[in-house]
Order: C-alpha cells, then sequence, then structure tokens
C-alpha cells in the first residue's frame, strides 16, 4: 500500500498543469501506531466528524480496553490532483469539475501515462474496505474520506465522501495532497 500512494505521488506532484516538470517537488511519509480507546480517539479527532465516528466504531480485542490502528499518511507539493488530472490551474476549474477529476484519478485504469498503470488507488481501495479502514485526502479546495467501516454489499458503491465543515465556509486552496489511510490492526 505504501508504493502504491507513494507511486501516486510520481503522477500527481511532478509535474505542473501545463506538464513541465516541477523545480522542487517534496515527498513526505509518516507512518504512526495508535493504541487508545475508541472513545477517547473519537475526543481527539472530533473536530473531523467522520474521523470521529469512525474511531467510535474500532472495537478493541476481546480482553482489551485499547482498540489498535496504524496510521500512513503521505504529502507532496505537487499542484494537486484536479490541476494534474486536467491539465489546467485551479483557478479555472469549478469545484465540481475538481470533485470530479479528483474521483476519476480513483477510478481503474485512471494513469494518463500507460494502460498498464492507474491500479494504485483502486487497489488502495479494496484493501482498505477489506480490512475496514478509513481514508482522507485534502487536495485542492476539496477534503474527502471514506469510511469502510462497515462491510458493503457492493464495490461499486459511492464511498467517496466530501466534507463540508459545519460552519459552511468553503475550504481554502491547498497546493498538493495529503491522503492519509487508518488500518484497524488485529492485537
Amino acid at each position: 500500500m505504501l508504493y502504491e500512494i507513494f507511486k501516486n505521488t510520481e503522477d500527481h506532484a511532478l509535474h505542473d498543469a501545463a506538464g513541465d516538470l516541477l523545480e522542487i517537488s517534496i515527498r513526505a511519509v509518516k507512518t504512526k501506531h495508535h493504541a487508545m480507546s475508541p472513545e477517547g480517539l473519537a475526543r481527539i479527532v472530533e473536530g473531523f466528524r467522520p474521523l470521529a465516528d469512525y474511531c467510535r466504531s474500532l472495537v478493541p480485542p476481546e480482553g482489551n480496553a485499547q482498540t489498535h490502528f496504524f496510521e500512513l499518511s503521505i504529502l507532496d507539493s505537487g499542484p494537486g490532483f484536479a490541476v494534474t488530472w486536467l491539465s489546467k490551474p485551479l483557478e479555472h476549474i469549478t469545484l465540481d469539475q475538481e470533485e470530479d477529476a479528483v474521483r476519476a484519478c480513483f477510478g481503474r485504469g485512471s494513469s494518463k501515462t500507460d494502460s498498464h498503470f492507474g491500479e494504485g488507488l483502486p487497489h488502495v481501495i479494496r484493501l482498505l474496505r477489506r480490512q475496514r479502514g478509513f481514508l482522507r485526502l485534502r487536495t485542492g479546495r476539496l477534503s474527502l474520506y471514506a469510511d469502510f467501516s462497515t462491510p458493503t454489499e457492493t464495490e461499486n458503491e459511492v464511498w467517496l465522501q466530501r466534507y463540508d465543515p459545519p460552519d459552511q465556509h468553503a475550504l481554502a486552496p491547498v497546493s498538493g495532497s495529503l491522503l492519509t489511510v487508518l488500518l484497524p490492526m488485529r492485537r
């Protein structure tokens, strides 16, 4: 999974909207093991309600008070998913176009460079679905998430949700992207 997510930064963090190679392209990787009570975790992340709900759904293994999960976050300094996908500056993209473009990046065969690629993010989603994980993506003007804590009948249902802050203020645009996945661990 680390490879698949990091490889995604090669697709979305090396070039600008015109396709020119960026002079500076930074990546960062963070991994962490978390062990707390589900309610304690939920209180810590209460400002992001979808994640708080996910944390509350975690069940500690029998005989334990704490639940364990693995966090993997990858950050890049590129122009963001939609800018790369549409080859247009963010200012020339509507919010709906941006969301559609980001969703397209998660589709099978979505790599624009080679037909043998484009399975990375769909593979990550299959793994998260199987392990009942959580995904959060912040890119451009969007914050998207997917909570796989409950099993679903079909892999084709809409799973990526847009997060709009409760105060209804638009999110400030950001360059690059931050993709975080959480996987529950059995102990």
